[in-house]
């Protein structure tokens, strides 16, 4: 099953590795406030790896807001989940994938209510996220960039 992209250009759906602040992500619906409810659990971490992309669902107990941004020497881009706690499983837990794409996924309770994601990737990837409601997940593909123009100059109008 192939997950649409989120659009371009909206606030929250996706932040540039060039973009200096990181914004959150949006709700479908009235917006939300986080504040005074309890937090949600991260309660997941998996990923598949494909010829062409790598994927991550973050499963969680409900959605939540989240922030990204991307670091370069080494490369790696982190996310953090905003009012959430990881599940006493995920503390300090770090997965080695080592496909070409992502080297490794680390998870840690950065702050009480901030749970921060590292994706250490390859050079010249690049990211796109989406959020999935039932169940409630992150999903973060990391794909080449040439790769993706090269698919966009031959998908017809």
């Amino acid at each position: 099953m192939k997950i649409p992209a989120p659009p371009k250009g909206r606030a929250g759906k996706e932040v540039s590795s060039k973009s200096p602040r990181p914004s959150t992500a949006e709700t479908e619906g009235p917006e939300e406030s986080t504040e005074g409810r309890e937090p949600s659990h991260l309660t997941s971490v998996r990923h598949w790896s494909t010829p062409d992309y790598t994927r991550i669902a973050i499963g969680l107990e409900r959605e939540v807001q989240f922030e990204a941004q991307r670091i370069e020497n080494p490369e790696r881009i982190f996310f953090d989940l905003l009012n959430t706690n990881l599940t006493s499983s995920l503390l300090g837990k770090t997965f080695d994938v080592d496909d070409g794409l992502l080297t490794k996924i680390r998870v840690a309770q950065f702050q009480p209510g901030k749970s921060r994601i590292v994706l250490e990737v390859a050079d010249g990837s690049d990211y796109r996220t989406s959020v999935l409601t039932d169940p409630p997940r992150l999903i973060i593909d990391i794909a080449v960039r040439t790769l993706r123009a090269r698919r966009r100059c031959r998908e017809p109008p």
